[in-house]
């Protein structure tokens, strides 16, 4: 069960960041042409020059050989390590024009994020609206979206600027994670926070004095969590110093009776209940 209200595709998940796998991008060789003849790359990417037709080299026409002066028998393949442009041609076919290029690109580096809103313990009744915002940035491009996750569950999708109002199903204490996606592929994943959804839902209805203290039934409760019942026994001063706490209880279901065996006197006062996080 999610426990945030929001109508949106459910996607994979990986818990932990993504690094920027290495590419291979192939280039075919074949009449007089390189195809394509010019790839962009990444640093620690591959390209291989693949032999369809024809005697070939990819020699370069910079300080870079590439594939040296030779003629690539199958295929043949380089990676490069250095940012910058690499023009290169084919040796027996220079006079067709038969010319190359390989940019080089600085390696992705993974964007950054963090939940600026709610804070980590915050409190929320169910089904009141509240606000979830993300900070998140990329050094070398931008964030595309942002995704809420309860442990592998994905709760929502936000683009930019990351920020929405949703609202809580059901009372329960939930871990949550934002995961951020830049316009290369890469993720990285936020620090947790704790949201703790209250229910105002609870009832408290007395099914009889026996003489060992006031008996209860405490109705719509949610099984394993905790109740705090209180007992108000004076009836002058502020009114937030005379609420005695007498009892705690881990609900065993939506419906249990409780008796007050602490105040057994049978002076008048008034309970209540409420639940504890």
């Amino acid at each position: 069960m999610h426990l945030l209200h929001r109508c949106l595709p459910l996607l994979a998940f990986s818990w932990l960041m993504a690094s920027a796998p290495a590419a291979t991008t192939n280039v075919n060789m074949s009449g007089v042409s390189f195809s394509p003849p010019v790839v962009n790359v990444r640093v620690g990417d591959t390209v291989t020059w693949v032999r369809v037709s024809g005697s070939h080299t990819a020699t370069g026409t910079g300080a870079d050989p590439i594939c040296g002066n030779a003629e690539i028998p199958t295929s043949q393949s380089v990676t490069f390590n250095t940012v910058g442009s690499f023009p290169y041609h084919c040796l027996f076919h220079t006079g067709a024009g038969m010319t190359g290029l390989v940019v080089v690109a600085a390696a992705n580096v993974p964007p950054v994020v963090s939940i600026s809103s709610p804070t980590n313990g915050s409190k929320v009744l169910v089904g009141s609206p509240f606000l979830v915002s993300f900070i998140a940035s990329d050094t070398d491009g931008t964030v595309t979206k942002v995704d809420l996750y309860e442990g592998p569950n994905l709760i929502f999708s936000l683009p930019p600027p990351f920020t929405t109002n949703t609202s809580g199903d059901s009372p329960t204490t939930a871990t949550v994670v934002a995961v951020a996606t830049d316009n290369g592929g890469l993720t990285s994943t936020s620090a947790p926070i704790t949201l703790k959804f209250l229910s105002t839902n609870v009832t408290l209805v007395a099914s009889g004095l026996p003489t060992n203290g006031a008996a209860f039934t405490a109705s719509n409760t949610v099984s394993g969590h905790e109740y705090i019942f209180e007992a108000l026994t004076n009836f002058t001063g502020p009114l937030s110093s005379r609420w005695f706490p007498f009892q705690t209880n881990l609900a065993p279901s939506n419906d249990f009776r409780f008796t007050d065996g602490v105040l057994t006197n049978p002076l008048p006062r008034l309970y209540r209940v409420r639940q504890s996080f």
